[in-house]
């Protein structure tokens, strides 16, 4: 991004609020278009903004963490390569556990994490990169604002890693190779899938109870389920109690978070694990004085009874 370079940034939640201060570190204009009503962006109405302005780049999360709401990337990224814009791809609370497909959904810079999706310890950058957008990194003939973050600096140290730019975390390195290993020999379709019938086991689960999902039907996202929490529970309370049964959930985020809490199903969640987590949250419910409207458990495992999953 150059200064003066006008982006789209696509906001579904508090994370993705985070692009505007990006775009403006780094000189740019951006042009922020906010939904947090638990829908996600979608691509007819993205290209109605992309014919409005001469965007050089739009910028989105593939999931919102903090909302739970996902956007159909492959869609916008057919605008973005029809109208010669790059699109900058958040997908931290996406890649190794729902598809992502960076170059048929033509992404130029693809984003994430070690310990979400791929389900290693945190603290390494995944990046993926076009083929165009290495071309342009090639020719760039300026410094930019970040010395650690130069991407054109790491394309050294890829090509060739006795390069130099910095200390590797190598003890990450191989924590990320033995995850990715566990990952292809576990198969992305059936790791797909198993993300995809969890999150639906968890969704059933708290329909059954009476609260309601941030996110709206055909927006919910795989790996994360962030739930309304009622005016008469306190989300603090709930989240100690459950604690001591051996789960975790999280606090909301951003404006969300005294109103929300949030639940985080990626990696190497199993069946059994969804179990323990719905069951302790029913009998933390009860124990609050917040009675499900139904058997949350028997909702979940009508799901997972459905499956093949093991």
């Amino acid at each position: 991004m150059k200064p003066g370079d006008r982006v789209l940034c696509l906001v579904s939640g508090f994370f993705s609020s985070r692009f505007k201060d990006m775009v403006l570190r780094a000189k740019g204009v951006p042009k922020v278009v906010e939904r947090l009503d638990g829908r996600g962006f979608m691509g007819k109405e993205v290209e109605k903004l992309v014919k409005r302005d001469n965007f050089k780049a739009i910028a989105i999360a593939h999931v919102e963490t903090s909302t739970g709401v996902a956007s159909y990337i492959d869609e916008i990224g057919e605008v973005a390569l029809k109208h010669g814009v790059k699109l900058l791809v958040d997908a931290v609370a996406s890649l190794g556990a729902m598809d992502v497909r960076v170059d048929k959904w033509g992404i130029t810079i693809c984003g994430s994490c070690s310990q979400k999706g791929i389900g290693a310890p945190p603290g390494c950058t995944l990046i993926a990169v076009n083929k165009q957008f290495v071309e342009e990194l090639e020719k760039r003939d300026h410094d930019v604002p970040t010395f650690y973050g130069d991407l054109k600096m790491w394309l050294n140290v890829v090509r060739d890693p006795e390069n130099y730019h910095s200390t590797q975390p190598t003890s990450l390195v191989y924590a990320v190779d033995e995850a990715l290993n566990m990952i292809f020999e576990e198969g992305l379709e059936n790791r797909f899938k198993r993300h995809e019938v969890i999150a639906e086991a968890i969704r059933a689960a708290i329909r059954a109870s009476g609260l309601r999902i941030f996110a709206k039907k055909g927006f919910e996202a795989n790996t994360v389920t962030t739930v309304h929490k009622p005016d008469n529970l306190d989300s603090v309370k709930l989240r100690s109690e459950i604690e001591c049964l051996g789960v975790v959930i999280a606090r909301g985020s951003g404006p969300f978070r005294y109103t929300t809490f949030r639940i985080g199903h990626m990696g190497w969640i199993t069946p059994s694990d969804t179990l323990a987590l719905v069951s302790s949250l029913q009998l933390t419910l009860r124990r609050m004085g917040c009675n499900p409207k139904r058997d949350m458990v028997k909702a979940a495992l009508e799901v997972l009874a459905s499956s093949t999953l093991r």
